[in-house]
C-alpha cells in the first residue's frame, strides 16, 4: 500500500468529517458505493483511484480548490 494512497484516504476522511458528512452521504453525492469510499479512506484504493471519482470527491469536499491541492495535502501529510 502506498503512502500517498494512505495519506489521501486520511485527508478525504478528515475533510468529510469536517463537513459532517457520513460515508454514505458522500458516496451517494459522488455516485459510488459506500464500501468503495471506505476502501478509499482506508488507503486501499488511493493509488488506483479513478481520477473522475477523485475529482468529484474534491469538488464536494473542497469547492473552489484544484484537485492538485487535495493531492498536495496528501503528499505533504498535511494535518487539517
Amino acid at each position: 500500500m502506498s503512502t500517498i494512497g494512505k495519506n489521501l484516504g486520511k485527508v478525504i476522511k478528515a475533510l468529510r468529517e469536517k463537513k459532517e458528512l457520513s460515508q454514505l452521504d458522500l458516496a451517494r453525492k459522488v455516485g459510488i458505493d459506500q464500501s468503495m469510499l471506505s476502501l478509499i479512506e482506508s488507503g486501499k484504493r488511493g493509488k488506483r483511484m479513478n481520477l473522475d471519482t477523485l475529482g468529484k470527491i474534491n469538488k464536494i469536499l473542497c469547492p473552489g480548490k484544484l484537485l492538485s491541492e487535495l493531492i498536495a495535502m496528501a503528499e505533504t501529510n498535511c494535518d487539517l
